[in-house]
């Protein structure tokens, strides 16, 4: 009896061991280039909260599965699960452009005043979350809501448009453009380079000629601009 108390009061305490809230690190970005100071941070689940260092990173106790919550007014609101407490969590925040945000991410310390009116002019095209996605498609299928993403002919993930009021799909996939030149697949293109993406559809998709009845991804990637 005594033995089984013993292995019991064991068990338990590696349960808790291993429930004991651990250390998760990251960085925040804005226009994928300068780090965002003072930045608060806070778990769903554990309560805690820490601002952003000078070079924009965070180290910040979480408990198993927990939730990042960054939200702040001049961007706009990101929450990121932990999956591995071992991976950094690096996030761009998206800036929402107005007087107001403009006065605040200066006065707040998040970003010189230099480096905002540079990146709003030159870098807009980095204003953006795509290097959070880990591939081009989980990336259309969270941007886009009249899109879908499934196995195509060829066997590989295709994007497909939703047609009419009962989201009937196109029996072909829609046609793929990188910076203007037709290609057949968009497997290999990693969501960092991306500057601009849309899904167009029946009048948008139009200018791409013969076979666009079924739409069309149109990427513009950084290298272009």
């Amino acid at each position: 009896m005594k033995k089984t108390m013993m292995i019991c009061a064991g068990l338990i305490f590696v349960l808790g061991l291993s429930a004991q809230p651990k250390m998760v690190n990251g960085k925040l970005t804005l226009f994928n280039t300068y780090p965002l100071a003072n930045v608060e941070i806070t778990t769903k689940n554990a309560k805690t909260s820490v601002l952003t260092d000078l070079d924009g990173t965070f180290m910040i106790e979480a408990e198993e599965k927990d939730v990042l919550i960054i939200k702040t007014k001049a961007f706009q609101a990101v929450t990121r699960r932990i999956t591995d407490k071992d991976k950094p969590i690096d996030v761009n925040l998206i800036f929402k452009n107005t007087p107001k945000n403009r006065e605040m991410a200066v006065s707040q310390n998040f970003i010189t005043k230099e480096d905002l009116e540079y990146g709003l002019k030159n870098l807009q095209y980095m204003n953006n979350d795509y290097c959070n996605y880990s591939d081009v498609f989980v990336l259309i299928r969270n941007k886009f809501s009249d899109v879908d993403v499934r196995v195509g002919p060829n066997g590989t993930p295709a994007v497909f448009v939703r047609r009419g009021t009962k989201s009937m799909y196109g029996i072909t996939h829609t046609l793929y453009y990188i910076d203007g030149v037709r290609v057949q697949d968009i497997a290999h293109v990693n969501p960092c380079e991306i500057a601009k993406i849309a899904v167009l559809k029946d009048g948008a998709a139009a200018k791409f000629g013969a076979g666009s009845s079924n739409g069309a991804v149109e990427i513009k990637t950084k290298e272009i601009q």
